[in-house]
């Protein structure tokens, strides 16, 4: 188990520019988030990691994202909720500065608190976000989503919070001869 959090977290941190091609676009985000879950009253965190390519030229894009936080906010020695996946999602804008994501990440995780352990080997979280273009590819999005964890339904919830991503692209030039 332990080999597959280490590989999805390399993927996670691969140089997005390492796969230069003409057309390649990817982006690279930290979010954190306030996570209410099933269980307790009190809010809890989530801090991740987001890694995504496009798909040719449109918007849509594939790619890996991680997370890890506390449930109830409290010390993550007692307790603690961690996921990764795969993700799909599609970017889009209202304007030249407003952008919008939809998104969908399929994955594994685990949570523990208060002596409770569970696993999920089937973690789904559909989210939305909406923000603000910076410029030069940097983007601030307000996020919200629902994480449901497959047996380990106690640690499902509603999260809130806010991503900082980069969108690049690659400028390589063909040289003929």
């Amino acid at each position: 188990m332990n080999r597959l959090i280490y590989i999805a977290l390399a993927l996670l941190l691969i140089p997005t520019q390492g796969f230069a091609r003409d057309d390649y676009r990817s982006k690279l985000g930290f979010e954190i988030k306030g996570l209410k879950t099933n269980r307790h009253p009190t809010p809890g965190w989530l801090a991740g990691i987001n890694w995504a390519r496009f798909i040719g030229k449109s918007d849509a894009h594939a790619g890996l994202s991680g997370y890890y936080g506390t449930p109830t906010g409290n010390d993550p020695k007692l307790e603690s909720i961690w996921f990764v996946g795969g993700t799909v999602g599609y970017d889009g804008k209202f304007s030249r500065t407003d952008v919008f994501e939809l998104k969908l990440l399929v994955g594994y995780g685990q949570a523990k608190l208060d002596g409770t352990e569970a696993t999920s080997y089937f973690t789904v979280e559909p989210s939305l976000g909406y923000g603000f273009a910076l410029g030069k590819g940097y983007r601030l999005l307000i996020t919200a989503s629902y994480i449901h964890q497959n047996r380990a339904n106690q640690f499902s919830g509603l999260t809130f919070g806010f991503r900082f991503d980069r969108k690049t692209e690659t400028t390589v030039k063909h040289v003929e001869p």
